[in-house]
C-alpha cells in the first residue's frame, strides 16, 4: 500500500509543480470528458492508420507483381 501513496504523492507534486501549487486538482466530470474526448481521437486516428496500411499493402502487391513481371 505504501508504494501506491509515494505513486500517487509523486503524481500530485508533478501536477502541482506543473499548474502552480495553487490550483485545484481536476473534476472527476472533466477527467471523463478529456478521456472521452481522446478516446474518441484515438478510434478515428485508428481507423485513418487501417485505411493507409490497406493502401500500402495494395501498393506494395502491384510493385512486387510489377517487379516480377519485369524479371521475366
Amino acid at each position: 500500500m505504501a508504494f501506491f501513496n509515494s505513486a500517487a504523492k509523486k503524481a500530485f507534486d508533478a501536477y502541482k509543480k506543473e499548474n502552480g501549487s495553487d490550483k485545484k486538482l481536476p473534476r472527476i466530470s472533466e477527467l471523463n470528458a478529456e478521456y472521452a474526448m481522446l478516446l474518441e481521437r484515438k478510434k478515428s486516428s485508428y481507423a485513418e492508420c487501417r485505411k493507409t496500411k490497406s493502401e500500402m499493402c495494395k501498393i506494395m502487391y502491384i510493385a512486387s507483381v510489377t517487379l516480377c513481371v519485369d524479371d521475366i
